[in-house]
């Protein structure tokens, strides 16, 4: 159980990283995210700063506020988990989303 724990913990800052990256991108404040999204502005903190681990479904909405495909806001965050990767630790991002939102998890 605790190595499924610090792998969610990476994939937290690798998705936080990615989200902030996006978001500033499009020359965004994290409030204007939280309302294109409907989510708040201190969950976006959060998610940035890798305290809250994003559904599937929360992906989709800041994916829709940030107006790219979800698919290329995975593959980002995948591409930054590649670098960290150990032997034990070999599932893709959308599997361990799969873990987490399967063991009740995620769900806010």
């Amino acid at each position: 159980m605790s190595l499924v724990l610090i792998s969610l913990t990476k994939v937290d800052d690798a998705f936080g990283r990615s989200l902030r990256k996006r978001r500033l991108a499009k020359l965004l404040s994290q409030e204007d995210l939280a309302i294109a999204s409907n989510l708040s502005r201190a969950y976006i903190s959060d998610l940035e700063t890798g305290k809250k681990d994003p559904s599937l479904f929360t992906v989709c909405k800041l994916s829709s506020g940030l107006k790219i495909k979800p698919s290329a806001f995975i593959a980002e965050v995948e591409h930054l988990l590649s670098g960290s990767k150990t032997a034990n630790n070999q599932n893709s991002f959308i599997e361990k989303l799969l873990i987490v939102q399967a063991n009740d998890l995620t769900f806010k």
